[in-house]
C-alpha cells in the first residue's frame, strides 16, 4: 500500500475518476504557473498528511500563501481565472489584485472590496456566481469562516469586507 492510499484510508475519502482527473488537472496547472512547483507540491502533500509545513507558491517576484495558491489553481482549472501576472509589488489574478505591501486582496470593480485572505469561497461568491440570487448590494458583508485543516486543527478568521 502506498502513501496516497494510506492518506485516503486515514481521511475516509474514496477517490473517484472525476476527482482524480481534477487532481491531475490541478497538478498540471500548478506545474505550468508556479516557479517553485516541485517544492510547493511536495510541501502541500506533506501538509495534507499533517506535517507542519508552509507551502508557499512563487510566481516571478510574488509569493502566495496556500489559500491564495489553491484559489488560483482551481480558478484556472475551472476556467474562471483567465489571466494572472506579478508586477510592481502587486499580483493580478483575474478580477482580483493582491497588494503585497498592505497584504490585502482587492476586487477590481466599482466597489473595490478588500479582504485579508483569498479563499475559494470568495471566488465562488464573486466570480463563479453561485450566490447571485442573494441581493447584497449596498449592504455590509462580513465573511466569517472556519477552516478545518488536514491535521484537525481549526483556524477561525473574520474578514470584514470594506469598500
Amino acid at each position: 500500500m502506498n502513501i496516497v492510499q494510506k492518506f485516503h484510508i486515514r481521511s475516509g475519502f474514496v477517490p473517484t475518476a472525476i476527482f482524480e482527473r481534477r487532481i491531475i488537472r490541478s497538478v498540471v496547472v500548478a506545474v505550468a504557473i508556479f516557479d517553485n512547483w516541485y517544492e510547493f507540491l511536495t510541501k502541500y502533500f506533506l501538509y495534507s498528511l499533517g506535517f507542519n509545513t508552509r507551502p508557499i507558491a512563487k510566481i516571478s517576484e510574488c509569493s502566495l500563501d496556500l489559500d491564495s495558491a489553491i484559489a488560483l489553481v482551481r480558478g484556472i482549472r475551472d476556467g474562471v481565472i483567465r489571466s494572472y501576472k506579478c508586477s510592481s509589488g502587486k499580483f493580478y489574478m483575474g478580477n482580483w489584485v493582491y497588494d503585497l505591501e498592505n497584504k490585502l486582496w482587492i476586487r477590481l470593480d466599482k466597489n473595490q472590496l478588500k479582504f485579508k485572505r483569498m479563499t475559494l469561497s470568495l471566488l465562488e461568491i464573486f466570480d463563479y456566481g453561485e450566490y447571485d440570487e442573494l441581493n447584497v448590494n449596498g449592504k455590509i458583508e462580513v465573511d466569517i469562516t472556519t477552516f478545518i485543516r488536514p491535521n484537525n486543527s481549526i483556524s477561525k478568521t473574520t474578514d470584514k469586507c470594506s469598500s
